[in-house]
């Protein structure tokens, strides 16, 4: 899945794509499908395996809905 595919607040896409990353690593795909929906998760992975990323996304769009008033 590509970051992309992803419904995230305009500057969290810029953000990610400015970054240079593109497509999702498996254990980010998994747990933003759930995260971003709501849902608490608990996820054991290799490091370097793009957890901390998947978790800091989730963190920047739920300040960000708060910011909004939504």
């Amino acid at each position: 899945m590509k970051f992309s595919e992803l419904t995230l607040e305009e500057r969290v896409q810029k953000g990610i794509a400015a970054a240079g990353f593109e497509d999702c690593m498996p254990v980010q795909e998994e747990v933003l499908k759930y995260s971003l929906s709501g849902q608490d998760v608990l996820v054991q992975s290799q490091t370097g395996s793009g957890k901390t990323a998947a978790f800091l996304i989730t963190i920047l769009e739920r300040y960000l809905e708060k910011a909004n008033g939504a």
